[in-house]
């Protein structure tokens, strides 16, 4: 559907944020705590393949409405004491990420572990220390990590175990794995006091106004963090903890910002392996993404709903919903 501007306009879900068995009997309260969900990103008749859409990296997304879905919403009352502040509430926190294409390969992880193996795949030239990598098990739970250390081309040690609660507790095998370049702006978190509602809203989700191809060339020192570049404007094109890229071919490489000391220099986390001059900066954005997550306990009352939901095999679902214009046409599922 577009509108008077010619932009685009959809609504899409996050879906299973929670999806598990109903956790008390009822009309006993529930109380869900965070580490019990997983994000979720939005998405929109991508198919049976895939839980992730990918907005165009020149879009800037205008959320219309937000809302929260439970399969079991007739049933469930609000139970926070406050909805403001830190205080516990339906709250679900909407992020506008920007993504680098997929890794080369495929990646596995075991739940409760630190290790990434790869097959296929070049960490040495495609990761780096600090970077954050997105990745979905085998439940379709949307997975990170960050990179500690890189051990060869097929093994990553990550900085923390991987979760095995709630929703996260599935392996991942054989899946497709995303660096993260950095977050587009501020974070939204949204309250919501109705299950299965839409709230009317108007607002730009994240900056995008950094994403473009960046200027210059730079310099390394093998066995040094610093990066000097020629003609670049680091403090207009980059932010703390944002990864770059640079190189070609097998000499291509990564790294995550540490500081910005001004616009032709900027330090690292790591060493460069190579020294070399004249290098290009690359283009790493591919795609933006709006991740959805729960970042409150989940408090409510069950109420007019039959003891036999608390069994122990009826779920409760909880999903996130959001109608957003966009300028420019979705990628295919990512």
């Amino acid at each position: 559907m577009s509108n008077a501007y010619n932009s685009l306009s959809d609504t899409f879900v996050a879906t299973d944020l929670y999806n598990l068995p109903l956790p008390a009997l009822p009309p006993a309260d529930l109380s869900i705590a965070v580490d019990q969900f997983c994000p979720s990103y939005l998405y929109f008749r991508m198919g049976n393949a895939t839980k992730v859409v990918g907005f165009n990296k020149r879009d800037k997304p205008f959320f219309r409405a937000v809302g929260m879905s439970a399969n079991l919403a007739d049933g469930l009352v609000d139970a926070a004491s406050a909805h403001f502040g830190s205080s516990s509430s339906w709250r679900i926190r909407y992020q506008l990420e920007r993504i680098a294409a997929a890794l080369t390969g495929t990646v596995s992880v075991t739940a409760g572990s630190n290790a990434m193996g790869g097959t296929l795949t070049l960490f040495t030239q495609e990761c780096c220390v600090g970077q954050t990598l997105i990745w979905t098990d085998q439940n379709g739970c949307v997975r990170s990590g960050q990179v500690l250390t890189i051990t060869s081309d097929t093994a990553i040690v990550l900085s923390d175990v991987t979760i095995n609660t709630g929703m996260l507790t599935a392996n991942t095998v054989l899946a497709t794995a995303y660096p993260l370049i950095a977050n587009a702006g501020v974070s939204v978190d949204i309250p919501f006091l109705i299950l299965n509602t839409l709230y009317p809203v108007d607002f730009f989700l994240g900056d995008v106004s950094k994403v473009y191809a960046p200027l210059g060339t730079i310099a390394t020192e093998s066995g040094t963090n610093a990066i000097v570049g020629t003609g670049t404007s680091f403090v207009t094109d980059f932010v703390a903890g944002q990864t770059i890229a640079w190189g070609v071919g097998s000499e291509t490489r990564r790294g995550t910002i540490v500081t910005i000391t001004d616009q032709t220099h900027l330090t690292v986390t790591g060493n460069n392996d190579l020294t070399r001059s004249g290098v290009a900066l690359l283009d790493y954005d591919n795609h933006l993404r709006v991740k959805c997550v729960i970042r409150q306990p989940f408090l409510a009352y069950t109420v007019s709903m039959d003891p036999a939901y608390g069994n122990g095999t009826r779920r409760l679902g909880l999903h996130a919903m959001a109608t957003v214009e966009h300028s420019f046409a979705l990628s295919a599922g990512i």
